[in-house]
């Protein structure tokens, strides 16, 4: 019965307003990556080399166009030589969170 109704509830929203776009959240972290590059004084080239990542990964993530993997989250903050992993997601909310 709950699979017929799934449809219907994303048409209408109720399930889709419940989540925060992914647009805000991949902002959010964009934005966060890109700030920690940045006070690291790291170029995407660097810091990709540092990660064993391709510069290309750090440019679709800044930029929005990629989801991070949680493994891809951790390699980047040891990068950055942040204290946790969990400066590349500060400032998420709440909001971000509940409908």
């Amino acid at each position: 019965m709950i699979l017929f109704l799934l449809p219907a509830l994303l048409l209408s929203g109720s399930i889709a307003s419940q989540t925060p776009p992914l647009q805000t959240v991949r902002g959010q972290f964009a934005a966060n990556l890109r700030r920690q590059r940045y006070n690291a004084q790291l170029s995407q080239e660097a810091l990709a080399d540092r990660c064993g990542l391709h510069r290309s990964e750090i440019s679709l993530l800044e930029r929005c166009e990629r989801s991070p993997r949680l493994e891809t989250i951790v390699i980047l903050s040891r990068g950055l030589e942040l204290s946790s992993p969990a400066q590349l997601l500060e400032g998420f909310t709440s909001a971000h969170l509940a409908d």
